[in-house]
């Protein structure tokens, strides 16, 4: 039964409809589906999604036949399905003269490729069909992942990538502690060789993608440290005021781990962004709200100003004592733009645009980027690129120039609607401090490819719902 004048969050939560004396299976089947992917190599093997796909039906089931109430579907699942639908379609079987018409440079030059050998082409658009079924597959999952935890509380999805994210960096302190060279003590990772590389080795394959969930993580467990401040405030019972400071304190050591972890693994991008973002957060999370609720505790507003002062000394004492493993050089080296690194990113960028005249109207497949670069890079030295490193422009190539801005646009879209549609409630400022990890990890992308893995895609979704 759902009592009345309960948030309509609350009132829809599948928590609320859960039996006392059965397991909450909708938060373990979402927490599996969040954290699986990380904890498996950060989800770079492709038999995470099959597994995740497996995930995020049994979420679904449970929330169909144990819910009384019809599915929310959020308006931004509208471009998860473009996005599925525009990949499956580069995927399908199209007859050759239309393949022609649409993507003449790249028909042909998939038949002079084959030329000779005897085999036959996939009749669809794309050059590499079993990579494009999986990412049709993958987004449609990730879509499903969205609306699956719109139908929670938000703060079961924000308390749930806060725990994967400090979980992610406690398993990366843990073996540095150790002195491990392999994730697990098992598996290495061939492109960077850790016992040269001070980035912290976590259950990711690339320092620059744990980054990624590092932000989403941050900024979820900060959205929780606001909303258990302003239930404190307002709260009389002594069992709960304590519950709520202990679980207030959790959410303050998972900030303050995953900033560690983050700075640890001197993503340069990932840095940036969060520069940018956590003044946005901190403004937001203590500016004077719009009723007096947070005040009914009757705390002396020089108190409080105290307690954020020491709060954020201790933070940013910790960010300094860590960013002297490495971060400030790292930070250093922007300036640095003739630097090898950033004009090999610069270079790729370029060489790739070129991949747009093959296939101008619907993309050259997702997926493809690995095997149809080699024939455009200007400067090949034998490194393998498998993916571009800025997801706008692999929208833009992947699905091509129109879909991709439409994709793009669109995301940005949800996260403007989802800033205002946030307000009118008690945990506005918490939600939209929430809001700011999608933001940072928008601008991380920019210059990484993260978001193309589970590890961090899964998280982003789930948050996003």
């Amino acid at each position: 039964m759902v009592v009345r004048g309960l948030e309509t969050e609350a009132a829809a939560s599948s928590i609320a409809r859960d039996r006392p004396a059965q397991p909450p299976w909708s938060r373990i089947s979402l927490a599996l589906a969040i954290g699986g992917p990380a904890l498996w190599l950060g989800g770079v093997p492709s038999i995470v999604v099959p597994v995740f796909l497996a995930l995020v039906l049994a979420l679904w089931v449970r929330l169909c036949t144990r819910s009384e109430n019809p599915l929310r579907v959020p308006y931004g699942a509208l471009v998860g399905l473009l996005a599925a639908s525009w990949t499956l379609l580069q995927w399908l079987p199209l007859p050759l003269g239309l393949r022609e018409r649409l993507a003449p440079a790249l028909t042909a030059r998939v038949a002079d490729a084959l030329a000779g050998s005897g085999a036959v082409p996939w009749a669809g658009l794309s050059p590499v069909p079993g990579d494009t079924a999986l990412e049709a597959a993958r987004l449609l999952g990730l879509t499903a992942l969205f609306v699956g935890a719109a139908q929670l509380s938000w703060r079961v999805s924000a308390g749930l990538v806060a725990a994967v994210g400090s979980l992610v960096a406690l398993i990366g302190l843990g073996q540095a502690a150790l002195g491990f060279d392999a994730i697990y003590g098992l598996y290495a990772p061939i492109q960077v060789d850790p016992a040269r590389t001070p980035a912290l080795l976590t259950t990711f394959v690339n320092a620059n993608h744990q980054a990624g969930l590092f932000l989403l993580g941050l900024f979820s467990a900060g959205a929780l440290a606001v909303h258990l401040r302003q239930q404190a405030r307002g709260a009389t019972d002594p069992t709960l005021l304590a519950r709520l400071r202990e679980r207030n304190l959790l959410a303050l050591a998972a900030l303050a781990i995953q900033g560690a972890a983050l700075i640890l693994s001197l993503s340069r991008a990932a840095l940036v962004s969060l520069l940018a973002v956590a003044p946005i957060a901190l403004i937001i999370a203590w500016r004077k709200g719009q009723d007096e609720s947070d005040r009914r505790g009757g705390e002396p507003l020089g108190r409080l100003w105290l307690q954020r002062a020491a709060l954020a000394g201790g933070l940013g004492l910790l960010a300094v004592v860590v960013a002297r493993q490495g971060a400030w050089a790292e930070l250093a080296s922007l300036s640095q733009i003739t630097e090898a690194g950033f004009e090999t990113k610069f270079r790729i960028a370029a060489d790739a645009a070129a991949l747009v005249e093959l296939s101008p109207v619907l993309g050259v497949g997702r997926g493809a980027f690995l095997d149809l670069f080699p024939a455009v890079d200007s400067r090949p030295v034998g490194v393998v690129h498998t993916h571009l490193e800025s997801a706008p422009a692999a929208m833009v190539i992947e699905w091509g120039p129109g879909p991709g801005a439409v994709i793009a646009l669109g995301l940005l879209w949800w996260w403007i609607a989802a800033v205002y549609t946030a307000g009118g409630g008690r945990h506005t400022r918490a939600r939209r401090v929430a809001l700011c990890g999608p933001l940072a990890l928008a601008i991380h992308s920019l210059a990484d490819f993260s978001l193309e893995f589970l590890g961090v895609a899964a998280p982003l979704c789930a948050l996003a719902g």
